[in-house]
C-alpha cells in the first residue's frame, strides 16, 4: 500500500453514517472495497489489495 493510500484512507471516517455517494467514490477511485448484504446495507469496507 503506498503511503499516499494510506494517508487519505486514514484521514476519512466511513462508518454507517457515510453518504453512499462517498463510498461510491471512493471505490471508483480503487481506494475501497465495498461489503454489502444483499439488501445493499454496507457491512463494511476494505482497502483495496491489489497495488
Amino acid at each position: 500500500m503506498s503511503l499516499e493510500l494510506a494517508a487519505r484512507t486514514d484521514s476519512q471516517e466511513i462508518d454507517r453514517e457515510t453518504p453512499l455517494e462517498v463510498l461510491e467514490r471512493l471505490l471508483h477511485r480503487g481506494e475501497m472495497e465495498v461489503v454489502t448484504t444483499s439488501s445493499g446495507e454496507v457491512l463494511y469496507i476494505l482497502q483495496s489489495l491489489d497495488e
